[in-house]
């Protein structure tokens, strides 16, 4: 944490003033010393964006979740990819023993990195290609009709997949629909959801429909990569802490990075909330509460579709640079 944090206040004008204002020491003698540091958030870096932009160096951005009503496009490299893949390999391949290439469905979405013109004809070609290299069969979370959803259920009865990877809001979808009519999946396969964590309600309706199959978190976000995962209690996540510090703050999770990526974030809010009270650092999450994403009923035909296709739709427009919304009832 020295070391990343002397990289960052020598770097960033957006830690040399916070160590100005808040008095911060060049060295931190124990971790208990984190706590003197202020919380950083979205709202404060995007106040901050074009210097931070400028001083990264970065020519790539990812765009962060707009679920908070606040969009960032967050400096990147080939470097922070590739300590992710690391991430990402050690958790599927060596803790769950899931092959890169077995055969895998992706229920997914993220149409914000999809541009227009050219650029869209592009990373369409770019993600069909990655498609087919890691053997993966991709489909729209945003359209979860009974009639996708049977299209789905149907591949997966005759396709063996190893692993299905989705948000937590679009399985609770799949279960919803596979209990209405009773149908049961026989295959043995390992779910992967991210960190929109399913109900009690909905946990029981997968163990009672997925007979041989198991689910596994991944806890992640766009600014930092994977963080955990799970093993088989989904509710218990294990934290890359050669990576990350932990810490709970107020019922939220913060989190600080230990490498000197493209903008390491010390002291982050990610926005999360959970339950353990213990000191810092946290090695294990025991359980995650993370923000839950409404599903909404359409009159329309009955569908249902996660809140997420709101966030993306709104991404795609180029002139809004922040938003928020909610619900009531079922109305947007």
């Amino acid at each position: 944490i020295n070391y990343t944090w002397e990289y960052c206040y020598n770097k960033f004008s957006f830690y040399r003033d916070l160590k100005l204002k808040h008095k911060l020491p060049n060295y931190l003698d124990s971790l208990e010393r984190l706590k003197d540091f202020p919380i950083i958030n979205k709202k404060s870096i995007k106040e901050n964006y074009s210097k931070i932009k400028l001083e990264s160096l970065s020519k790539k951005f990812t765009l962060t979740g707009g679920t908070s009503g606040i969009l960032l496009g967050f400096p990147t490299s080939y470097y922070d990819e590739y300590l992710n893949i690391v991430r990402t390999f050690y958790y599927r391949q060596l803790v769950h023993n899931i092959n890169i290439n077995s055969h895998s469905l992706y229920i997914w979405g993220h149409s914000h990195k999809f541009g227009k013109g050219f650029n869209k004809l592009k990373n369409h070609f770019k993600v069909n290609i990655k498609d087919k290299i890691l053997n993966r069969k991709r489909v729209s979370a945003y359209d979860l009709d009974n009639l996708n959803i049977e299209k789905i259920i149907k591949y997966i009865k005759k396709h063996n997949i190893e692993y299905l990877i989705t948000y937590g809001s679009s399985l609770e979808i799949i279960l919803d629909f596979l209990s209405s009519n009773n149908i049961f999946i026989n295959q043995p396969i390992k779910v992967i959801v991210t960190s929109d964590n399913l109900s009690k309600e909905h946990f029981d309706k997968f163990r009672n429909f997925f007979l041989n199959s198991y689910i596994i978190n991944e806890y992640g976000m766009a600014e930092t990569g994977i963080v955990g995962f799970s093993d088989k209690d989904f509710k218990r996540i294990e934290v890359f802490y050669d990576d990350f510090i932990i810490e709970e703050n107020k019922s939220k999770l913060i989190i600080s990075s230990l490498n000197c990526t493209s903008f390491p974030l010390i002291r982050y809010d990610s926005e999360d909330l959970l339950k353990n009270k213990r000191n810092i650092p946290l090695k294990i999450i025991d359980e995650l509460i993370g923000k839950k994403r409404p599903i909404l009923k359409f009159k329309i035909n009955e569908k249902k579709i996660s809140s997420i296709i709101f966030d993306h739709i709104l991404k795609n427009i180029p002139e809004i640079i922040d938003f928020q919304y909610s619900f009531k009832n079922h109305k947007f």
